[in-house]
């Protein structure tokens, strides 16, 4: 929340809940019917700071804009990915929220056959036994699904048929050539979605698609979630 609170231009408003097991997710949201309305999504946070991998496991519209951009981001890490009522799969608070319609998905460090550390719900579950780097990871994936979420546009061409860019010189085709072509043949669509249909990195394809709007050969528009 501290690097947050660093921008001072934001498009959407971010609430950390620090909330006790399922009642206390159940309490705050029948205390807030009001504020739940304007929720687009959320990411419940599971055992952050242990030594085992990290898992996501989708919200219940898997096919949500904040699930397809987690999903990239886990591909291209190289992390496990779930689905949300898979057999034997761990459910927490975050289906109190998905109950709302409100698409929580979820990203938590569990080991094999959907275990947890062996510290949980003991006396030994404290900071002196915490990866703290494994929880900083953590934090830079949702940083970084923030920062495509803040950062997204649709992309709109303000040219006809292929690109070639030989007179820009932002631009090194070696480089650059698969984020060219993906935006020569991909108009009106979001930035987001050009690179989780296409596996590319959100923030290279957002480096191309601004050199082309400075070159006057593409806008971009903000968008809407």
């Amino acid at each position: 929340m501290e690097s947050l609170a660093k921008h001072k231009e934001l498009h959407y408003s971010y609430k950390l809940l620090l909330l006790p097991e399922t009642i206390g997710s159940a309490c705050y949201l029948s205390h807030n019917e009001k504020e739940c309305k304007d929720i687009i999504g959320g990411i419940f946070l599971e055992a952050l700071a242990t030594n085992h991998q990290l898992h996501l496991m989708h919200s219940n519209t898997p096919d949500s804009y904040f699930d397809t951009i987690a999903t990239l981001l886990f591909k291209q890490d190289g992390l496990s990915i779930g689905d949300f009522v898979a057999p034997g799969q761990l459910l927490n608070d975050e289906r109190m929220f998905n109950a709302l319609r409100i698409s929580m998905l979820s990203i938590q460090r569990i080991g094999e056959n959907n275990t947890y550390y062996p510290q949980y719900h003991t006396d030994q579950d404290t900071p002196k036994n915490a990866n703290f780097k494994n929880l900083d990871l953590a934090i830079k994936f949702i940083l970084n699904l923030i920062d495509i979420v803040e950062n997204d546009a649709m992309f709109i061409r303000n040219f006809k048929g292929e690109l070639f860019v030989s007179s820009i010189d932002e631009l090194e085709y070696s480089k650059d050539s698969r984020y060219i072509r993906e935006l020569t043949f991909c108009n009106e669509q979001n930035l987001s979605q050009i690179a989780v249909k296409k596996n590319l990195d959100f923030r290279e394809l957002l480096r191309v698609a601004q050199i082309l709007k400075r070159a006057n050969l593409a806008s971009l528009e903000d968008v809407k979630i």
